[in-house]
């Protein structure tokens, strides 16, 4: 009929969020084919985890030799040297997206991203995610490689496997958000790279990147667990090579919300920094 329109399919609204995040999902896929064309390259950097992963076998070989015992606080050697695969592969394995955001920030390129039909903080995190999946994955094999040859296989039954990756996912996406933070402070400041080392600094020693949590003395452990630090780190790590005992929902649940609490801070430092991108005449 004449004047009349019919509507067919999905409504507009939901064609919308289908085209976006279609968007966001050739992002990923062209960010995780570029890094996949330089694997090469990677593993020549991964022989540098391949080294520590080796010292650390040796030293942990050490520790529990001279304390003659075959557990400290829940772990034995082996848990203890496939808990620090996970955590050096993860942390070593994220990219420097701080640093990369200073340099767009400085050199004016960030008017240029701001002008494409595509979120700026989504746009970044499907970039970074694609890095990192495949960053991560490398260091897994290499640092696993080490850890199976010195102690067999990884402590894990299947559900503990797969929990361990969905912990991955959120300690990655919780790494994406914080340094996002970083990223868009510098709207108002010159340099971030004092932020991002205290970032590193605070993951290393706080978030159980060199020593699980249990062998922190109670009052820290404790402090700890609640620190959005331990999420990078100590979760995805704790879940796989000692999942017995370990309250995996409360952790999911407070790593989730330290991810959207970041988020959120992100959302309002994008809208002021824009803002004040346009006022400037950027």
């Amino acid at each position: 009929m004449t004047g009349m329109t019919r509507v067919t399919g999905w409504p507009v609204p939901a064609r919308r969020h289908t085209r976006r995040l279609g968007k966001y999902w050739a992002v990923f896929r062209i960010s995780l084919r570029n890094q996949w064309a330089y694997v090469p390259e990677q593993s020549v950097q991964g022989i540098f985890l391949v080294v520590i992963m080796y010292v650390f076998a040796e030293l942990w070989s050490t520790t529990y030799g001279t304390m003659a015992t075959s557990s400290i606080a829940g772990y034995g050697i082996a848990s203890v040297v496939w808990y620090l695969a996970m955590t050096e592969s993860i942390v070593m394995g994220c990219p420097r997206l701080a640093m990369r955001l200073s340099e767009e920030i400085k050199h004016g390129e960030i008017a240029y991203r701001l002008t494409k039909p595509i979120g700026y903080i989504g746009y970044n995190f499907a970039q970074y995610l694609g890095e990192a999946s495949v960053r991560i994955g490398l260091n897994i094999v290499l640092a696993g490689m080490v850890a199976a040859l010195f102690f067999g296989p990884p402590p894990a039954s299947w559900a503990s496997v797969l929990l361990t990756v969905v912990a991955t996912a959120l300690a990655v996406s919780t790494q994406f958000t914080m340094n996002m933070v970083i990223g868009l402070l510098l709207f108002w400041m010159e340099d971030g790279r004092g932020l991002d080392l205290i970032l590193s600094r605070l993951v290393m020693i706080l978030g159980g990147m060199m020593i699980p949590l249990p062998l922190f003395p109670d009052w820290l452990a404790r402090v700890c667990a609640w620190l959005p630090f331990q999420v990078i780190a100590y979760l995805p790590a704790r879940t796989l090579v000692h999942l017995r005992g370990y309250d995996i929902g409360q952790a999911l649940a407070t790593g989730c919300g330290w991810m959207l609490i970041c988020l959120a801070v992100c959302t309002f430092l994008y809208g002021k920094g824009v803002k004040r991108l346009h006022v400037q005449g950027g």
